[in-house]
């Protein structure tokens, strides 16, 4: 890696949270340009990072969603690098992960999206050059740790700030599948997190997964999920009813049939693309 990675971490009222974060970031085996989008500005962050991290101040918590897109504003209009990492503040990282999410995208150009620790069926081995890593496809990674294609997010664009904060990041793996990029999940790198400041997580993942069911198939989606369902999309267990085979279509054109949205008893396509 001869540039820096543009990394951004996403924070909300949880200073302590975001200093380690950010220093499990800056301890990475790559330079790092490190920058903070601070949907808190009241929360004395500043006092809580080194003076080298960029804080990008928000009037008011736009969320996950909402500050991943100026993430994304801010990488695309003021860099010319491949990739860059959005992060959540409560991640940790090894010395290890960045380089390694960077190597397995550098090694195949059909793949815009690369997450850390998934679960899951091993769908192959990625020779990376100096090493081998072991990564699956995934129907989506999560967005504590979102490692994009330059490519990738100029085709799909920004982030659904229907969904705030929750399940913002499937929307978006699902958007990269509509659009013909690959998410790939590397096994052989683990992230660590700590969960949620907010109370109301799971009323949001929930609600957020029934604007997630209506998007790709309208009230008929909605019907077809259970609640336990829903939850389960948006907290990263889909599990093995979930498969990725190569897609196919069927009927008119411009049905698009995604045959990865099958939950456990209740097969969900994707919206007509």
């Amino acid at each position: 890696i001869h540039e820096p990675l543009q990394v951004y971490v996403v924070h909300w009222r949880a200073v302590e949270w975001c200093a380690a974060t950010v220093q499990s970031l800056l301890d990475s085996d790559v330079f790092v340009d490190l920058a903070v989008l601070d949907n808190s500005p009241d929360s004395g962050l500043v006092n809580a990072l080194p003076a080298k991290v960029r804080i990008v101040p928000n009037k008011q918590n736009v969320g996950y969603s909402g500050a991943a897109n100026h993430a994304l504003k801010d990488w695309l209009a003021q860099s010319n690098t491949e990739f860059a990492l959005i992060a959540s503040h409560d991640l940790t990282v090894t010395s290890t992960t960045l380089r390694s999410l960077v190597r397995v995208a550098a090694a195949d150009a059909t793949i815009g999206i690369v997450g850390a620790g998934q679960l899951g069926t091993i769908a192959r081995s990625a020779d990376t050059g100096s090493s081998t890593q072991l990564v699956r496809w995934a129907p989506y990674v999560s967005g504590s740790c979102l490692l994009l294609r330059r490519g990738c997010a100029l085709a799909i664009g920004e982030f659904d700030e229907t969904f705030g904060s929750y399940v913002e990041d499937v929307d978006y793996c699902f958007r990269a599948w509509d659009a013909g990029w690959k998410v790939a999940g590397v096994i052989s790198e683990t992230i660590g997190t700590k969960g949620s400041v907010l109370e109301t997580k799971r009323r949001l993942t929930r609600r957020n997964g029934i604007l997630l069911a209506h998007k790709r198939r309208g009230s008929q989606g909605v019907a077809g999920l259970s609640s336990t369902m829903l939850i389960n999309i948006a907290r990263n267990v889909i599990g093995s009813a979930f498969t990725l085979p190569a897609a196919t279509r069927t009927g008119p054109a411009n049905q698009c049939v995604a045959p990865m949205t099958k939950f456990t008893r209740c097969a969900v396509r994707w919206r007509p693309c």
